[in-house]
């Protein structure tokens, strides 16, 4: 997983981008090395509200994920994003795994006929 993290209208800070690393590392097996994963975080022009916004694409199912979380704690915004994320993410393994296993059972057969 390639992450990139983009800072608008907000100084970077190195405990953000390591909150944002920290919660990525969480996806980063539903995630191919190739993939590229952006993070987006943003404050208003007088600091008093944040956003965080994070998307990808799944070259191997062919889907986009997309989140985003706005409020007045950068943190918690991150941590939004990425609980909204791994959800999406989730559901969507869960959905794969339980259609690969009623393709795989063996069908019933009637007994006594």
């Amino acid at each position: 997983m390639q992450l990139d993290v983009v800072f608008k209208e907000m100084q970077s800070s190195d405990a953000v981008q390591n909150r944002i690393e920290e919660k990525a590392k969480k996806i980063e097996n539903f995630i191919a090395e190739d993939e590229n994963v952006r993070v987006v975080v943003h404050a208003d022009f007088k600091g008093h509200r944040h956003m965080a916004e994070i998307s990808w694409h799944d070259n191997r199912i062919g889907k986009d994920f997309y989140a985003k979380a706005e409020g007045h704690d950068l943190y918690t915004q991150v941590d939004e994003v990425f609980d909204k994320i791994s959800k999406q993410v989730h559901k969507l393994h869960d959905k794969l795994v339980n259609s690969k296993r009623r393709m795989e059972a063996p069908k019933k057969i009637p007994v006594g006929g």
